[in-house]
């Protein structure tokens, strides 16, 4: 089953978030699954990074993407990172709330990352965080992660 391409505008559009707080994780996901197959998926990510900022008001708003081993995540387009932040790498087999969403293939909200027991703290002041798994092709390809300063 072919799927739809979507331009930038048109995921933009209708990336739905309401309040601060995500509406449908599911249409996230969706969207997310077809930034990843367009051409200008680049321009894509960062904008949808910025949007995911602005109306979700998360401090920290990121896409990760798996190495050639699938071993570790490096961050791609961000929004709110200092250049030492997004050169971090993560090793998907035993570490973070992101490592869980890749080893899990399954999206990790998290309201109190402190009663998480998989949450790294590398980034200041995060309270809550939202990873989403990334597929191109039905390949695991990385991860969409949202990072808040305020307890969802």
């Amino acid at each position: 089953m072919d799927k739809k391409v979507h331009s930038t505008a048109e995921i933009l559009a209708n990336l739905k978030l309401a309040g601060g707080r995500v509406q449908s994780l599911e249409s996230i996901k969706n969207v997310m699954l077809n930034i990843v197959e367009q051409s200008d998926s680049k321009d894509a990510l960062q904008a949808i990074c910025a949007a995911g900022r602005k109306l979700c008001k998360a401090r920290y708003v990121f896409v990760q993407v798996l190495d050639r081993s699938g071993k570790y995540l490096r961050i791609g387009s961000q929004v709110g990172l200092t250049e030492k932040e997004a050169n971090l790498r993560l090793e998907v087999s035993k570490e973070g709330i992101t490592g869980r969403c890749i080893r899990e293939r399954a999206t990790q909200n998290v309201l109190d990352v402190s009663t998480d027991k998989d949450f790294i703290r590398c980034l200041p002041g995060v309270r809550s965080a939202l990873a989403i798994p990334l597929f191109s092709h039905n390949k695991l390809i990385g991860a969409f992660n949202l990072e808040s300063t305020k307890a969802a």
